[in-house]
């Protein structure tokens, strides 16, 4: 199985999760695409080794490298290829997150709709709309069905319109809704981060590196775990992790759990800077967001923003 889907969606934790419920081993693209100082690789090399890749039986690969990518070679050894097509708020929210993605990564994501989502669907033959899921009512839907046995070739394309092609006109409140979220999506990370950098010189995305690390047991997390805490791709976390480690801030050790992965390890001295950046964080936050919910139900407010997060 292929997974494609842009930037900032959630597709190393939904192939975490189909992995773990059908028994396919599961493989991160991000980490044989990406080396040393995120240089990506040529796109012969990349060929040569997804070749290697889709010679096994059994697999899910998780990863679209966009314009890096070669995208048809794993194509041509899938059954089943899953295009996920969650909304460009959506991503956003969690690739600004990410620190300083550079300009072909925003390119993409923007675009993503209108110039990578054609080719993907064209080449993948027998394609069929179906409404927008969750990871769980994806997972679902394949663990009975497209997955389990299947070998006849198959894609899924989950995208915002109902099966019957019409999409759902917002009422005025709805309407509302979704623009404000819209600006505080980048508004809000922006206005934390920039607090975080003028008083403690550490970035929005640092801090949240830390403080993630900080609430694991033995302080220690798994590379590919951390990222998913904090919504960012592994690439992202790679180069955040890396200027935490050149601070002496953070370790990376090899993994006990195979020996091939690398955990991230919070020192006593990166504990004490996070201590030291936790007042500013929670002013800032305090200023730009809870202060402007005074007499609104925070319960609530806080169960359905997780449930539109996943």
């Amino acid at each position: 199985m292929v997974i494609l889907v842009r930037g900032g969606a959630g597709k190393s934790r939904f192939a975490r999760e189909l992995g773990e419920r059908t028994g396919l081993p599961v493989i991160e693209l991000d980490q044989l695409f990406w080396q040393p100082g995120l240089v990506g690789r040529t796109k012969d090399e990349w060929a040569e080794i997804q070749t290697g890749l889709i010679a096994a039986e059994r697999w899910i690969m998780d990863g679209d490298l966009g314009p890096h990518d070669v995208v048809d070679v794993r194509l041509r050894g899938a059954d089943t290829v899953l295009v996920l097509d969650f909304s460009l708020a959506r991503c956003a929210w969690r690739a600004v997150r990410r620190s300083r993605e550079r300009w072909d990564f925003w390119r993409w994501l923007i675009g993503y709709r209108r110039v990578s989502l054609p080719p993907l669907t064209e080449a993948s033959p027998g394609a069929r709309r179906t409404r927008q899921c969750t990871c769980c009512a994806a997972l679902g839907r394949l663990c009975g069905s497209s997955v389990s046995g299947h070998r006849a070739r198959s894609a899924v394309y989950a995208g915002d319109i109902d099966i019957d092609g019409r999409p759902q006109p917002l009422n005025f409140e709805e309407e509302a809704l979704v623009r404000a979220l819209q600006r505080v999506i980048y508004a809000l990370p922006k206005a934390v981060d920039a607090d975080l950098e003028r008083e403690q010189r550490i970035s929005l995305s640092e801090y949240m590196t830390l403080m993630h690390l900080s609430e694991a047991p033995g302080r220690a997390m798994r590379m590919s775990e951390l990222a998913e805490a904090a919504s960012l791709s592994l690439s992202g976390m790679t180069h955040i992790v890396s200027r935490l480690q050149g601070d002496g801030l953070v370790d990376r050790v090899r993994s006990e759990r195979d020996g091939r992965g690398w955990n991230a390890v919070l020192t006593p001295v990166g504990l004490a800077r996070l201590n030291e950046a936790w007042p500013t964080n929670l002013s800032s936050v305090r200023k730009h967001l809870l202060d402007h919910l005074g007499g609104i139900d925070l319960g609530p407010l806080a169960k359905a923003f997780g449930d539109v997060a996943g």
